[in-house]
């Protein structure tokens, strides 16, 4: 199987992923009632930690053979990341910026210029309701998962198969832990930490390093089957329903991680060998490719959604104003991905290569 069929099994959860984030964002900017499905959407938060392991996951399955203890292919790694991270969040930095023009925090926003420009807002965790933090952290702390990756990868690689196994148990366990420990203490918010987020994005290092062996052994072959997949999904959204019923979530999102990582990483093992069909693919990987300027876009898509939805004399809460804000941040994200992630990759790995 080549390595883009793979990473196409992987891109069903990211969409999946965007999507259910996308959703959990309605309840706050529109007060939709999913009735039945309320739990489950309100249980978005969980993808961001999904989106971390598997950031490591799939960074760890597509840099296998190459060696990033070679400072030129660490350089050469580094740029491709932050180019395919920071030219979009930038325009958006930007945007934010002129839009506060002529409100009363718009030299605060002027202040924050450098911190945001550089990505480094989520190591000043006081500053999480500054500026556009609430939305944007998770940017910050992926360059700083990115800066540690080649380190990290090369170290774990080099360890014994027991060895990676027992390193996922202590960063499983941690997570437990910080967690624990975050709440008796009535500590700062976990949720926008990057210290936190990269102890899950080295659980994905750890699933795509032990990834090989699991590909040895016979259960690989039930684990592809499209339907224990499937029911791995349903197994994801059972947990996170009763999760939130049974009252362990308290609006905590970190209290997820005990409870998701180790279906994540399932999922992942599963997905990372599924095939799919060819005629399926091509959208698949283009849908999976737009999920950050998705992501990015609900900072306008539901203000906009409201505006159409008052002109047609729908509320706030109704699912026709849902549906504008879903159609009107998929557009945006099209046109983010065609109109500055394309081009600007296009320009970056002639200069690359």
């Amino acid at each position: 199987m080549s390595r883009k069929e793979k990473m196409t099994g992987l891109e069903i959860f990211r969409i999946i992923a965007a999507l259910s984030v996308f959703l959990m964002h309605s309840l706050s900017r529109l007060g939709t009632d999913y009735g039945p499905l309320q739990a489950l959407v309100s249980a978005g938060t969980a993808y961001m930690t999904g989106f971390f392991i598997l950031s490591g996951f799939v960074l760890t399955v597509t840099n296998a053979e190459k060696d990033l203890q070679d400072p030129a292919e660490v350089k050469r790694f580094l740029k491709k990341r932050i180019i395919g991270l920071m030219p979009l969040y930038l325009v958006i930095a930007v945007l934010h910026i002129i839009g506060s023009y002529g409100k009363k925090r718009f030299l605060r926003e002027l202040m924050l210029i450098p911190t945001e420009f550089l990505g480094l807002q989520s190591l000043f965790q006081s500053m999480w309701n500054m500026s556009h933090n609430g939305g944007t952290w998770f940017v910050s702390c992926m360059l700083v998962c990115y800066m540690v990756f080649p380190y990290l990868f090369t170290l774990i690689r080099s360890c014994r198969t027991r060895t990676k196994v027992f390193l996922l148990a202590v960063v499983y366990f941690f997570g437990w832990y910080a967690y624990v420990l975050n709440e008796q203490l009535e500590l700062y918010t976990l949720y926008s930490n990057p210290f936190f987020r990269l102890l899950e994005f080295t659980a994905g290092i750890l699933a795509g390093v032990l990834f090989p062996k699991i590909r040895e052994m016979r259960i690989s072959r039930v684990l592809r089957f499209p339907a224990v997949i499937l029911a791995e999904y349903v197994l994801l959204f059972y947990a996170l329903t009763q999760w939130v019923n049974l009252g362990y979530y308290g609006g905590v999102p970190a209290s997820f991680t005990r409870l998701v990582m180790p279906i994540f990483i399932l999922i992942f093992w599963s997905s990372a060998q599924m095939r799919v069909p060819s005629f399926l693919s091509g959208l698949i990987r283009h849908l999976g490719s737009i999920t950050y300027g998705f992501y990015l876009a609900q900072f306008y898509c539901f203000t906009c959604g409201k505006m159409i939805g008052q002109h047609f004399g729908f509320a706030d809460q109704s699912y026709e104003t849902l549906v504008f804000s879903l159609i009107l941040c998929f557009l945006m994200a099209e046109a983010a991905h065609q109109l500055i992630q394309r081009p600007v990759q296009a320009i970056a790995r002639r200069h690359i290569s």
